[in-house]
């Protein structure tokens, strides 16, 4: 079973459509046993967030995907990176991203990214 799920809806996606998506989201991670869920929000594109600066090129409500994606569980289990919105990402945060998530093997680690339209 894959260690990456896109889920994705309508550009405009609307408050029932979100719910569903994210629904969804939580049936694959439990699909794949996973016992920790750690759940970036990413912040829309030029929206000041109030948190501190991020590490490098990501913006700090985003920085905590680098060790969500770096680390499996501590007990041998499945620990699972929620990534709410990521159509917001930015290019850099998503370069980062996709390094990350290329290293994921073994299933310890499942991202699962939800976004409304294209990523």
């Amino acid at each position: 079973m894959s260690s990456l799920v896109l889920i994705s809806g309508p550009n405009d996606a609307g408050p029932g459509e979100r719910e569903q998506m994210m629904q969804r989201a939580q049936r694959e991670l439990s699909r794949r046993s996973v016992d920790e869920i750690t759940r970036i929000d990413v912040p829309a594109k030029g929206v000041a967030t109030g948190d501190e600066p991020g590490t490098g090129s990501l913006r700090g409500a985003v920085d905590g995907v680098v060790p969500a994606l770096q680390s499996g569980s501590l007990f041998g289990g499945t620990t699972g990176v929620l990534i709410v919105d990521a159509q917001w990402l930015l290019k850099a945060e998503a370069e980062v991203i996709a390094e990350l998530v290329e290293t994921l093997e073994g299933g310890q680690v499942v991202a699962v990214f939800v976004a409304a339209g294209a990523v």
